[in-house]
């Protein structure tokens, strides 16, 4: 977002994201605290293959017609590489009544997968299958099929209503697909009224998805929110954006949402400025970041300690940039200006950037 917007607050009555309350700052930085923390720990291992005893088991119970059982055999069998017979499995669940194996088989005809012949019309038949046996997924497949136009062309209208029928069975990532669709339909209108509706809709799906924590939803929420142009998705309303900024934050989103944060905080864009808090978002978009493949970030840089307890200062916006070399919305560029306007000393800054990124030396005088 640009560093030149100015907050605009809607009324709470037409807030329908009301349910994603303002986080306030010690809260915030309990949640920078665990993300830190969570960020350093160790990768899970891979799932293993369960121990001979477990696969006979698993047989046993398939044999005696558990689905569920066929279900696990088909994905051990597809880690092990093995798909012809994972797929062998899921249509065995399939046939014996399970709507997620039903779900798979249409997959299977859709990518070609497990020696079966790619067949678009099938997988939608196999998916309507799941949907009316109660895998909300197997609709939102259908939805996929005409929004792609894996039976011809696209067919916008058609996947709104699959889409629609997945989301209204709790779907969530149908919830998004449909509201990235009415956006779509929003951004095509060729007059008003049906720009509005359009647009109304979007605003509602993606409002659903969001309220279940669905990451992009959240996010394409948040850009909705904090964009300045008169023609968006909603009005400009940043005490809104930050509120689903945060949110995406403490799900685990970052990068640029890190960023945004930061700057958010550094300006006081719908909520109360916080240099502090604004310094750790920064230092941590930092370390998030990779310049190139021989160079990272790290909170445990020396030279970011001092950065971290100075006062809030005016950059010198275009030297920091010509100085990068880089446009003035590069990213880089943008994260480095928010560490130097919360330092104290110009020069600290300036030494950090000569050390981390080789700039050259100033011109005497």
């Amino acid at each position: 977002m640009s560093e030149r917007q100015t907050p605009e607050t809607n009324s709470p009555d037409t807030d329908p994201l009301a349910a994603i309350a303002f986080v306030p700052d010690a809260q915030m930085l309990r949640i920078i605290a665990e993300g830190v923390a969570k960020d350093v720990q160790p990768e899970p291992p891979p799932p293993v293959a369960p121990p001979p005893l477990a696969m006979e088991a698993l047989r046993m119970a398939a044999a005696a017609g558990d689905t569920e059982a066929m279900l696990q055999l088909g994905a051990v069998t597809g880690r092990a590489g093995d798909e012809p017979g994972a797929v062998a499995w899921f249509r065995r669940a399939a046939d014996a009544g399970n709507a997620e194996g039903m779900f798979c088989v249409g997959r299977a005809f859709l990518l070609a997968e497990g020696g079966y012949a790619k067949d678009a019309n099938t997988a939608k038949a196999w998916y309507e299958r799941a949907g009316d046996a109660g895998y909300a997924e197997g609709y939102w497949g259908i939805g996929e099929i005409y929004e792609r136009g894996r039976l011809g062309q696209s067919d916008p209208d058609a996947a709104i209503a699959w889409y629609t029928r997945a989301a209204e069975a709790g779907d969530v990532k149908s919830m998004r697909a449909a509201g990235e669709c009415w956006d779509t339909k929003a951004r095509h209108a060729t007059d008003g009224a049906t720009r509005q509706a359009a647009r109304a809709q979007a605003l509602q799906w993606l409002g659903r998805a969001a309220l279940h924590d669905d990451l992009p939803a959240l996010n394409m929420l948040a850009e909705a929110y904090e964009n300045e142009e008169d023609d968006g998705l909603v009005e400009q309303d940043l005490a809104v954006a930050i509120r689903l900024r945060q949110r995406l934050f403490a799900l685990g989103g970052r990068g640029e949402n890190t960023a945004n944060l930061a700057l958010f905080y550094e300006l006081g864009y719908g909520c109360r400025a916080n240099a502090s808090m604004a310094s750790l978002l920064y230092v941590l978009s930092l370390d998030e970041a990779e310049m190139d493949e021989y160079e990272e970030f790290s909170l445990d840089d020396p030279a970011l300690a001092p950065l971290r307890d100075r006062a809030y200062f005016a950059a010198h916006r275009e030297e920091l940039c010509t100085l990068m070399g880089k446009g003035e919305d590069d990213p880089f560029n943008f994260l480095l200006r928010g560490i130097a306007r919360l330092s104290a000393d110009q020069d600290i800054a300036r030494e950090y950037m000569e050390t981390r990124f080789f700039l050259p030396p100033r011109k005497a005088g």
